[in-house]
């Protein structure tokens, strides 16, 4: 007959081989060459990592020098987490900023732009309005970045679905 037991107590300690551990000079090297790597990213962007944190900084021209290199980190071994602090280089504003990213919008077959505002005030846009998918929402953004002028867009449009 078995013995009735009250309770089961898991003491369990899982602790990783040595040659699994990463190290911040592991996730280091490996950031760097990433970085190195990634032909859209230039080489002012940095990378401070502590712990598995990795914090980039630095200036580029364009926003998809800024994401190409969170992508080229995000995955790697042993980070766990990215803040993005890349900032992009002033530019001259243009006064008819807002008409070129509303011209912009128009010409694209997937966006009603009926649907959608642009105010732009100096190097900053903001895009208000509704469209009917997530994907129509980053392509009314990816229209604000492609202006030369822009620095800085705060998309509030809201995705209403089908």
């Amino acid at each position: 007959m078995g013995v009735d037991c009250g309770f089961v107590s898991n003491d369990v300690h899982v602790h990783p081989p040595s040659a699994l551990t990463v190290t911040e000079t592991d996730i280091g090297k490996e950031v760097d060459r990433a970085l190195k790597a990634a032909w859209n990213v230039p080489d002012m962007v940095q990378a401070e990592i502590t712990g598995h944190h990795v914090t980039l900084t630095g200036q580029v021209q364009w926003d998809f020098q800024r994401q190409a290199a969170e992508h080229a980190i995000e995955h790697l071994r042993g980070v766990y987490s990215v803040t993005n602090r890349i900032s992009l280089a002033a530019r001259a504003a243009a006064h008819d900023t807002a008409q070129r990213i509303k011209n912009a919008i128009i010409r694209s077959a997937q966006l009603d732009a009926a649907t959608i505002n642009v105010d732009a005030s100096g190097n900053k846009v903001t895009l208000t309005g509704t469209v009917r998918s997530w994907a129509e929402k980053r392509q009314a953004e990816s229209a604000a970045w492609s202006s030369r002028h822009v620095t800085h867009v705060d998309n509030k449009i809201t995705v209403l679905g089908l």
